[in-house]
């Protein structure tokens, strides 16, 4: 290789761990929203109570109001902590996945998500 070519292959690179970076965290949060939507719908409760129930977040009182701060950063694409923890939002999932009766599309979306998640983890781990 002379000069140049090493310098494109490197940006190249850089290139493309960026969008395998956009897309993991993309699919962590769209994991994150399904997990909270599914848990809402099919229990009637809140994420406050997923929060407790999981004991996976913790839940603090603002203004005299119940909040999960760190589980709503999860919510959001442009809110997502540049270091997120993702043990955290697999967690949150399987124990939707354990604790709640969902119907067999519930499950298999759940799990598929999760299993993007963790397909992506392993290929970043590769990287």
């Amino acid at each position: 290789f002379d000069e140049a070519s090493l310098a494109d292959a490197e940006a190249i690179d850089e290139t493309a761990s960026d969008a395998d970076t956009d897309r993991f965290r993309r699919e962590l949060v769209e994991l994150m929203v399904y997990v909270v939507e599914v848990w809402e719908r099919v229990t009637g409760r809140t994420r406050i109570d997923l929060a407790e129930k999981s004991r996976v977040w913790r839940v603090t009182i603002d203004e005299g109001r119940l909040r999960v701060r760190a589980m709503e950063r999860y919510l959001s694409l442009a809110r997502l902590p540049r270091q997120p923890r993702w043990r955290e939002v697999l967690r949150t999932a399987y124990y939707v996945l354990s604790e709640c009766r969902l119907d067999p599309d519930d499950r298999d979306a759940l799990r598929s998500l999760a299993e993007t998640v963790q397909a992506s983890l392993r290929r970043r781990a590769l990287l």
